[in-house]
């Protein structure tokens, strides 16, 4: 899979890491933008974890209603991986939804239950 260099720019300036967090995945949005043909991609960092590429997490805007969505990359200071661990700071990859129904400061969880 291709990855685009937008996405790879997007976590590069915030590739450290954070101490970790156990738990569920958790990770509050930092920042949000669309990749043309591509979708729309999130950054932050993992606050609990981990989350894994193709896993379905819920978007839990602070208005309007629960969301699934999949990740389809992750990548971390233009690496693409397969995992985040807690304390990583990620850009992840949606398919499927638009950039105005993500807003900084919603969070991403590992279940919408």
């Amino acid at each position: 899979m291709r990855i685009p260099l937008l996405l790879a720019l997007a976590v590069m300036s915030s590739g450290g890491v954070i101490a970790p967090s156990d738990g569920d995945f958790r990770m509050t949005v930092m920042d949000v933008f669309t990749i043309t043909d591509q979708g729309v991609v999130v950054t932050g960092i993992v606050e609990g974890g981990p989350v894994r590429l193709t896993d379905v997490v819920c978007l839990r805007p602070a208005e309007g209603e629960t969301r699934e969505l999949t990740v389809t990359a992750i990548q971390m200071s233009r690496r693409t991986l397969e995992v985040a661990d807690p304390g990583a700071a990620v850009g992840l990859l949606f398919t499927g939804i638009e950039r105005a129904e993500i807003r900084k400061g919603d969070t991403l969880t590992g279940s919408c239950g």
